[in-house]
């Protein structure tokens, strides 16, 4: 499988996971309670979309990164259809707290799970809970250099 295949891949199963996990608010709230990584792998909810990211071919994902994304989904309340480097942007200009979020969690590195979970709880509480779930997750699980260089070029392209 092509890595765009796979991106696509990653977005639309967990993307699936999260419309699931929405039905479930008991589910949801226990992973929104959960105050580290290693709390939400004890979440039996994490476990199908770990199901689901292992029937992926070429797919190496940690039950970190599987958390992770999870534990940041349960705090998505609306769905969007923009990026998140273009709902950041858009809102960088109402709220300068952004920018300095952004540069915050643009310096985590991937094996920083928890420092990472904050960040992107502290992320989406800035856009109200607003993200797309697909884009998100994609985000997360290849988070590194080059998903960052193009979160990063996402943003800045759509401040104005």
């Amino acid at each position: 499988m092509s890595t765009a295949n796979l991106r696509t891949e990653v977005g639309s199963l967990a993307a699936e996971w999260w419309s699931r996990l929405k039905e479930c608010p008991g589910a949801r709230a226990r992973l929104r309670r959960c105050g580290s990584v290693l709390e939400i792998i004890l979440e039996p909810e994490v476990h199908s979309l770990r199901r689901a990211f292992q029937s992926l071919e070429n797919s190496r994902v940690s039950i970190e990164t599987v958390a992770l994304i999870a534990g940041t989904l349960a705090w998505v309340e609306e769905a969007s259809n923009e990026s998140m480097g273009e709902q950041l942007g858009k809102a960088a200009e109402q709220k300068a707290a952004i920018q300095n979020r952004m540069r915050r969690l643009l310096k985590e590195e991937r094996g920083n799970y928890d420092r990472l979970l904050d960040q992107w709880r502290r992320v989406l509480a800035l856009l109200g809970g607003r993200a797309n779930p697909a884009e998100l997750s994609k985000l997360i699980f290849f988070w590194g250099d080059t998903a960052k260089k193009r979160f990063a070029t996402d943003f800045y392209e759509h401040i104005k």
